[in-house]
């Protein structure tokens, strides 16, 4: 399956081959509605939220999956998402530097 490959090549530390693989399939396979929105939520194995500016590119991720269609599981799970990178990004903030 597509989430497999892509947890795959992340795990090897490629993230934008990672990244690559789900557009790829995404434009091989036509996907529209929440068949894309769930290929794209596979792009967030990718993420390892301890680096920087991982967490923005998550929350654009998110935004785009909810623009698909805000009311699909796919497009409630990313709202949830956001709030869970929303929460991260101010305890980061709030977090002292070392």
């Amino acid at each position: 399956a597509l989430q497999g490959q892509v947890v795959q090549v992340a795990r090897q530390g490629d993230i934008t081959k990672a990244e690559k693989i789900a557009d790829e399939f995404i434009t091989k396979h036509q996907l529209s509605g929440e068949n894309k929105q769930k290929a794209l939520l596979t792009k967030l194995n990718c993420y390892d939220p301890r680096k920087p500016g991982v967490l923005e590119n998550a929350d654009k991720l998110m935004d785009q999956i909810i623009a698909i269609d805000a009311t699909s599981q796919s497009g409630a799970m990313a709202k949830n998402v956001k709030t869970q990178i929303a929460q991260m990004i101010a305890k980061k903030k709030a977090a002292p530097k070392k």
